[in-house]
């Protein structure tokens, strides 16, 4: 029976992050296939605690546990029910040992009962094995991407015109970036995105201003009128579709160690062999998915 339920804190609609988008894209990607995907969100299970637990005691297909910190942190009861009664598959955006709200043995637990584990990249798989988290069944496979979605435009762009997007906070490097422009003074940086922390916008450097939230089918336009874009996160960036999208349009890419996405054995000074790389992740995703779950394709 081709049939998931997803479980995932937050849906796009509820927060524009780019766990989110990739949930969207990797729903869709799987409908698009003819696998029929129901989701359960945080939301769902605060407004409905009972109906969500009947929902899962009775589902009679597959379940794929995307973030889910903070389901776990009103009900964790429910994430117990998943791992003792159901066959599940974990996409992990992130890293789920920093948010320091699942316990540690616990996490340890989601991942050795899984029937399977997504990882984004080499660098994210490599930083769970140190934990001593299991990753044998793992696949490492990059959030989905489209052809013709992010290229260089050939726009003319401002000299020394930079761009952040993302959430506004002191884990994404917001600090960093300030630090960077006050030693940086020839160059202008707008952010985009949730402001997280507000503090952060209080007296920032001069050359630094923010700009507000952006839709994702804004961007292409967006990256093509700058000349780079920049990302210093202070923890590790599983992937970062922000950076990916950048770099697809041909914008020289400012980054420390923390990106997930430059941990891939590929060649980056060929745009179009990682366009190539990227496309097939979803297509690795979702032979998969497939495969773990003895779906029909």
């Amino acid at each position: 029976m081709n049939k998931i339920l997803w479980i995932t804190n937050y849906i796009l609609s509820e927060r524009l992050g780019g766990a989110e988008i990739d949930d969207n894209k990797l729903i869709a990607y799987l409908i698009l296939n003819k696998i029929n995907v129901e989701i359960l969100s945080l939301k769902e299970i605060k407004a409905m605690p009972s109906s969500s637990r009947l929902i899962i005691n009775t589902w009679d297909g597959k379940v794929i546990l995307s973030n889910i910190s903070q389901i776990y942190k009103v009900n964790p009861s429910l994430i117990s029910e998943i791992l003792n009664k159901k066959s599940y598959i974990k996409v992990e955006h992130g890293h789920a040992w920093l948010d320091n709200i699942i316990p540690d043995n616990v996490i340890i637990d989601i991942f050795a009962r899984a029937k399977g584990i997504v990882f984004f990249s080499p660098g994210q798989l490599i930083n769970h094995s140190k934990k001593g988290i299991n990753t044998k069944n793992a696949i490492i496979a990059p959030p989905p991407f489209d052809r013709d979605q992010f290229y260089n435009t050939n726009t003319p762009a401002l000299f020394g015109s930079g761009i952040y997007a993302g959430f506004i906070s002191k884990k994404k490097g917001i600090l960093n970036i300030f630090k960077f422009a006050l030693e940086n003074k020839q160059y202008k940086i707008d952010l985009f995105g949730p402001v997280e922390e507000k503090e952060l916008l209080v007296d920032m450097p001069t050359n630094v201003k923010y700009k507000g939230t952006v839709r994702p089918g804004e961007m292409l336009e967006l990256y093509n009128q700058y000349t780079f874009a920049i990302h210093l996160p202070v923890i590790y960036e599983s992937f970062s579709r922000f950076v990916a999208e950048a770099y697809l349009c041909g914008l020289e890419i400012k980054h420390n160690d923390n990106i997930g996405f430059f941990s891939y054995p590929w060649d980056f000074n060929e745009p179009d062999i990682v366009l190539d790389e990227l496309i097939r992740g979803k297509e690795d995703f979702l032979y998969y998915i497939q495969s773990k779950f003895n779906l029909k394709s």
